[in-house]
């Protein structure tokens, strides 16, 4: 093969390939944030947990990941929720605050990633919004990763930390204040728990 030929299809193949991913465009905010500057544009705030039975106590890198495939440009994020390099917001596990700035549009958390041995990307399906010009409240998320050391399984449970999380957000934005955030939180549990009959 004509050796211009080859780099123009490698090229090709390239574009194709980068068009048909996810533009991630997470970003963390810290210290002043102004909504009138980013109209189209709002904040994600959740907490993130980890934990694990794992007998040698290590901590595999995890992570979510979430996306909009309504839109011709797909978007998404990814939030890091273990083994993260600052240090941890609270403990018993540890856990980790979370503000990202994000398009105002629907997203869906897809993927639970584990980078550990026996470790794997677990597809989720857990809809939310962020709204533009407005700050919304997810929960926090817990990531249980069980029986790590024979036939692993991994299961999220979001509960209501907002008591905890209004103040680690006054201290990390100071001028969004508390009682205008929204809160919508996701599911309690994924997988989804069955109802005990009554």
């Amino acid at each position: 093969m004509d050796r211009r030929l080859l780099v123009v299809a490698l090229w090709a193949w390239t574009f194709a390939a980068c068009s048909a991913t996810p533009s991630v465009t997470t970003r963390q905010v810290k210290g002043t944030y102004d909504f009138t500057k980013h109209p189209e544009r709002g904040l994600l705030i959740l907490s993130t947990r980890f934990s694990s039975d794992c007998k040698s106590g290590e901590t595999p890198s995890t992570s979510l990941a979430y996306r909009d495939d309504q839109s011709s440009a797909s978007k998404g994020g990814i939030i890091p929720v273990a083994s993260r390099p600052e240090e941890a917001a609270f403990q018993d596990p540890p856990g980790y605050f979370v503000v990202q700035e994000q398009e105002g549009r629907e997203y869906m958390l897809r993927e639970l990633k584990l980078d550990h041995l026996k470790g794997a990307t677990t597809d989720v399906q857990l809809p939310f919004a962020v709204e533009p010009g407005k700050a919304v409240y997810l929960g926090e998320v817990h990531v249980r990763y069980l029986n790590c050391d024979s036939f692993p399984t991994v299961s999220l449970q979001v509960t209501d930390q907002w008591e905890r999380d209004s103040r680690l957000l006054q201290a990390r934005l100071p001028n969004v204040r508390p009682e205008d955030v929204v809160k919508r939180l996701l599911p309690p549990s994924w997988p989804e728990q069955p109802q005990a009959s009554r």
